[in-house]
């Protein structure tokens, strides 16, 4: 019993959906709330501007190297075990439900605030 469930909860909710996640916001705070503006709120905290170093890393190097970690979860995917046991596929159908269930409901939940908010995007 609990272990099992343990392996499968480790295995679909650990990895990838956290890594998606942390990609998910990585790109909102470098993309959509921009590289400058959080470069003035962590100025108004700590006295300075974050170096270009900094900014560089924010803006490109950690979504695409997030990004190539969540492609490389998903290519090197396995399905589950514990031991000598072999999850069955409904199993693997019950995980990647859980996996799907956390990683979809931010870009959901994004895409019906615009939608639904009054304006344009670029505003």
């Amino acid at each position: 019993g609990g272990m099992y469930v343990f392996t499968l909860l480790d295995h679909f909710a650990a990895g990838t959906s956290i890594l998606f996640g942390v990609l998910i916001e990585a790109i909102g705070i470098a993309w959509f709330y921009g590289v400058d503006r959080f470069s003035d709120d962590i100025e108004e905290m700590i006295g300075h501007r974050p170096g270009l170093y900094w900014r560089l890393c924010w803006k490109f190097v950690s979504p695409c190297f997030l990004l190539f970690m969540v492609v490389v979860s998903f290519t090197t995917f396995g399905p589950p075990s514990y031991g000598k046991y072999t999850f069955p596929m409904w199993a693997n159908v019950v995980g990647w439900c859980l996996a799907i269930s956390s990683m979809s409901l931010v870009p959901i939940y994004a895409i019906y605030k615009i939608c639904s908010l009054p304006g344009k995007f670029c505003d």
